[in-house]
């Protein structure tokens, strides 16, 4: 199986590459005010390079940042 890498070789199962949440711009006010809102989406990032690896909006995944 090809597994998708980044610049640096890092794989979706690398502790570098992370779920960063993504709100809706409602989502990041409540968040600014103290509240917690779920995601819309969350993408996999690289810690190092930055590039974006993969995204999701699965219900288990975005539960992870309420």
């Amino acid at each position: 199986m090809n597994e998708r890498k980044c610049r640096c070789g890092h794989d979706l199962s690398h502790p570098l590459v992370i779920p960063e949440p993504k709100y809706t711009a409602w989502g990041w006010f409540l968040l600014m005010m103290g509240a917690t809102p779920k995601p819309v989406r969350a993408l996999y990032r690289c810690e190092r390079c930055g590039q974006v690896l993969a995204s999701t909006r699965d219900e288990k995944v975005l539960r992870e940042f309420s």
